[in-house]
């Protein structure tokens, strides 16, 4: 608690009785000395805790000096003082001097006065509990500071008769002895000051290592967190992959036979129509050409509803990439590069359905660049993963739709049904793999297919073996 200073309110407002155990001349160094000693024993023999002695021996301290410089002379008046109960050390400082023009705005005004007084004032406010000041021509200024102790302690006649004498016998120290107990005093403090420290360091290395622990757990929650995420994403993926499949297989299985008729059909009425009828011709063509589309869909539909892994084996990917381009009719302006890895290892996995994902991918990469472009094809081998990339130059996929991009039936194309993706990226899946795109809007897109070099028990092969 801050104590208010007054000016004219000691005697009059305030009113604390006490018990005088002594005064003190002010002499510069040796008064000082002195009066911190003093001080020292009554604090003790009161009972006041170290933090409130230090604030009182500080206080003391610098109001000794400051009044001493500013007036050459004065007492210092030391008594027990009880109020309402409760028992504290007030410390009276008396100067003859009754001038100080600069007093009252030190205290109140100006806390920056030139006399440079207004440390040991402000210093003492808010060291003290109480601080009050009186100042007049006629009888001198008066300082009085007082600190109250917390605890009901009582003290008998023996002990203030005692601290009496202690204070009387002072004044027959010579200052070199009282000189060397404030030495022993601040090496005391210093050692207690360097136990408080190494505590501290203590406390401080155990908080760092709980700290690091609690990082540590910290960060296993936060990957069992995601890993629970992951798990439970897929697992409500395959489920609703499952319901879609299974009535992708009912649909498609009730439709490809229809399909497959209208198909024969087409081909019977072409070869019986005369090639002279060329509107005829012209329109079942176009029949044709829808039925085949139909008939492509169904295939996807079934493709998706048989997502289970088929038998694997040895297979090298530059071969099979070089066999799906020549399957894929590749429009006119259009540029294929390709840059494959000199002695790629051999993947474990089913070329039939590693070619599906390719064609995918190719075919998309097409569509995406009716007016031309360039496709460049790489594969290198990474840290036992073959890595295919496809990157195009076409009108790439905006940022919100990347995210939705291997979603069942979620399709951009005016006559996609949004699967191809999703079955590719089963099949790599089910090989170990993943798929990875990057893509920006107007510049292109690129696919990258990851697949772990395995061995035939499904374990990674490096690149030694």
């Amino acid at each position: 608690m801050e104590a208010k200073i007054t000016v004219n309110e000691i005697g009059k407002d305030k009113q604390v009785g006490g018990v005088i155990l002594g005064r003190s001349i002010m002499q510069h160094e040796k008064g000082t000395v002195e009066i911190r000693e003093i001080l020292k024993t009554i604090c003790n023999r009161m009972g006041f805790p170290s933090l409130d002695i230090i604030k009182i021996l500080t206080a003391a301290s610098e109001l000794t000096r400051s009044i001493h410089d500013l007036t050459a002379s004065g007492t210092v008046i030391y008594d027990i003082v009880e109020e309402k109960g409760k028992k504290g050390l007030k410390i009276t400082f008396n100067t003859p001097r009754g001038d100080i023009q600069t007093l009252n705005d030190t205290v109140h005004k100006n806390p920056l006065s030139k006399e440079g007084f207004e440390v040991s004032l402000t210093g003492a406010k808010k060291l003290m509990d109480e601080f009050f000041v009186d100042t007049n021509k006629a009888a001198g200024t008066t300082i009085t500071v007082i600190k109250w102790l917390n605890s009901n302690m009582a003290f008998s006649e023996d002990l203030i008769e005692h601290l009496k004498l202690e204070i009387a016998q002072f004044s027959e120290k010579s200052t070199v002895e009282t000189l060397k107990s404030q030495n022993r005093e601040i090496l005391d403090l210093m050692n207690e000051l360097r136990q408080k420290y190494q505590q501290l360091e203590e406390s401080n290395t155990q908080l760092t290592a709980v700290n690091k622990k609690l990082e540590t757990v910290n960060s296993e929650l936060e990957e069992r967190t995601k890993a629970l995420e992951k798990a439970q994403e897929k697992i409500v993926r395959q489920e609703r992959l499952a319901a879609i499949g299974k009535l992708a297989g009912i649909v498609s299985h009730e439709l490809r036979n229809p399909l497959g008729v209208i198909t024969n059909s087409i081909y019977f009425l072409m070869l019986k129509v005369p090639a002279a009828d060329a509107k005829i011709i012209k329109h079942l063509k176009i029949i044709q050409e829808e039925s085949l589309k139909a008939t492509k869909i169904i295939s996807d539909l079934l493709d998706f509803a048989r997502l289970t892994p088929e038998k694997s084996f040895k297979v090298n990917i530059q071969s099979l990439l070089k066999e799906t381009l020549e399957q894929i009719q590749k429009p006119e302006k259009i540029n294929i590069q390709i840059n494959f890895d000199n002695n790629l290892p051999f993947v474990l996995l089913n070329p039939r359905k590693i070619q599906q994902v390719f064609q995918n991918i190719i075919i998309n990469a097409f569509q995406a660049m009716l007016g031309g472009g360039e496709l460049k094809i790489s594969a290198i081998y990474n840290k036992d993963m073959i890595e295919i990339a496809f990157k195009d130059t076409g009108v790439g996929i905006p940022s919100e739709n990347l995210q939705r991009l291997f979603e069942p039936l979620f399709s951009t194309k005016i006559k996609g049904i949004g699967l191809g993706l999703v079955i590719a990226k089963e099949i790599v899946e089910n090989y170990k793999g993943k798929i990875e795109v990057e893509s920006a809007v107007g510049a292109g897109s690129t696919f990258t297919i990851k697949i772990p070099v395995l061995d035939s028990n499904g374990d990674l092969k490096s690149r030694e073996a």
